[in-house]
C-alpha cells in the first residue's frame, strides 16, 4: 500500500493518491473495530467462556435421593341415606258404668268396666347426608434431584408424603364411603324416629277422647245386660 502510494505521488497525481489514502485508513478502522467486537462475549466481558455451575459433587452432575415413606392418612367422602321408620303408641282407656235396672222383684244395681286399646301409628320418610372419615395406611417411594445431597433428601421426602397420601385415597375410598353411607343411614334413621314418635303421640292423642266415648258405651251395654240378667233370674 504505502509503495503504491509513493508510485502515485512520483507519477503527479496527488487527487487519486489523497483518496486512496482515506479508503486504507477506512478499511484500518473497520478491521479494528470488527477485531474488538469478536473479543467481547454478550455479556459485556472478554471473550472467555462463562464457567458452568457445578451440580453436586462432581462437576456436571446432580445428587438424586430416594426414599420411601408410609403413615397414616384421613380419608374423608359423603354419602346419602334415605330412610323410613314406622312409630307406634299403644293407647289404653278403661271406663266404668254403673246401671240400675227396676223389675218385679226389685231393683238391680250392676257395674261394667271395659278396656279400650288402640295402637297409633305413623310412617316418616327423612333424607340425610352425612361425611365419613377412616384413617387408611398409605406407603410410596419417590426420588428427588438437586444440587445437593439435603436438597435432594428433601424433595424426595416431599414426592414420597404426596404419593402416600394419593395411596391412602385410592386405597381407602371404599371405606369412607361405606363408614359414611352407614352414618348418614343412622342420621336419617334418628331424624324419622324422632318424627315418626312425635306423630305417634299426636295421633294417640287425638285418638284418646274417641276411646273413652266408646269405652263408656260399651260399659253401659255390659252393666244393663248382667242387670237385666239378674233381673230375669231374680223373676
Amino acid at each position: 500500500m504505502r509503495r503504491l502510494l509513493d508510485r502515485l505521488r512520483s507519477g503527479a497525481r496527488p487527487t487519486l493518491a489523497i483518496g486512496l489514502t482515506a479508503i486504507g485508513f477506512t478499511v484500518l478502522i473497520l478491521v479494528a473495530v470488527a477485531g474488538g467486537l469478536g473479543g467481547v462475549d454478550g455479556s459485556g466481558g472478554e471473550g472467555r467462556e462463562a464457567p458452568t455451575e457445578e451440580l453436586g459433587p462432581g462437576r456436571g452432575e446432580a445428587v438424586v435421593r430416594c426414599v420411601r415413606r408410609s403413615g397414616l392418612f384421613g380419608v374423608t367422602r359423603s354419602a346419602r341415606a334415605r330412610v323410613t321408620v314406622t312409630a307406634r303408641r299403644p293407647v289404653s282407656v278403661s271406663v266404668s258404668q254403673t246401671v240400675t235396672e227396676e223389675g218385679d222383684a226389685g231393683n238391680v244395681t250392676v257395674t261394667a268396666t271395659v278396656t279400650r286399646s288402640v295402637v297409633a301409628r305413623a310412617t316418616v320418610t327423612a333424607n340425610a347426608a352425612a361425611p365419613g372419615t377412616v384413617e387408611v395406611r398409605g406407603r410410596a417411594r419417590a426420588c428427588g434431584r438437586a444440587r445437593d445431597e439435603p436438597s435432594a433428601t428433601r424433595r424426595a421426602t416431599r414426592r414420597a408424603r404426596q404419593g402416600a397420601r394419593l395411596n391412602a385415597q385410592r386405597d381407602g375410598v371404599r371405606r369412607a364411603r361405606s363408614a359414611a353411607a352407614r352414618r348418614a343411614r343412622r342420621v336419617g334413621r334418628r331424624r324419622a324416629r324422632g318424627r315418626a314418635r312425635a306423630q305417634a303421640a299426636e295421633s294417640a292423642r287425638q285418638e284418646t277422647p274417641k276411646l273413652r266415648a266408646a269405652a263408656e258405651g260399651d260399659a253401659r251395654d255390659e252393666a244393663r245386660r248382667r242387670a237385666r240378667e239378674r233381673l230375669a233370674e231374680a223373676g
